[in-house]
């Protein structure tokens, strides 16, 4: 019985060691595990942190894009009311031209017509004046010469 005894208590002793080193095994992968949590939980708040900021970042290029975009926008549109605007001006201008070109045509008929005018009215007063200065002559002197008479209407 002794001996059994003795054989209980090494098996008590060879138990108790591989318990201490079980024990400094689940320790020190606890400790381990603990350390890497931390880590891990470092490194997911850096995380969170960066991306944040480069959320924040993109947010705000965003917004200035928009601001750009904005003003893009209402410069173009600008220029197209300037561009129908110069387009509206130049029909205009042809438009006029056109009306002058054609008052013009009209003035310019009308004072040749004018012209043509004064000058009949001149020649006929030249001609006036020119056979009231001098000779006159008379109608022609002679007979007439026998031709076929006119028939004319009969008087009643």
């Amino acid at each position: 019985m002794r001996r059994q005894i003795e054989i209980l208590k090494k098996s008590i002793e060879v138990e108790k060691i591989v318990f201490e080193e079980i024990k400094s095994e689940l320790q020190n992968k606890s400790k381990s595990l603990v350390e890497a949590s931390a880590s891990w939980s470092d490194r997911f708040t850096e995380d969170m942190e960066s991306y944040e900021k480069e959320l924040q970042r993109v947010q705000d290029e965003k917004e200035i894009i928009a601001v750009e975009l904005s003003t893009l926008r209402e410069r173009r549109e600008n220029e197209k009311l300037e561009e129908a605007a110069k387009e509206a001006e130049r029909k205009h201008r042809l438009e006029m031209r056109k009306l002058k070109r054609e008052e013009d045509r009209r003035r310019e008929r009308a004072a040749i017509r004018i012209q043509n005018g004064w000058r009949t009215t001149i020649a006929l007063a030249q001609e006036k004046n020119k056979g009231g200065g001098g000779k006159k002559k008379k109608g022609k002197k002679g007979k007439k010469k026998g031709g076929k008479k006119k028939k004319g209407k009969k008087k009643k």
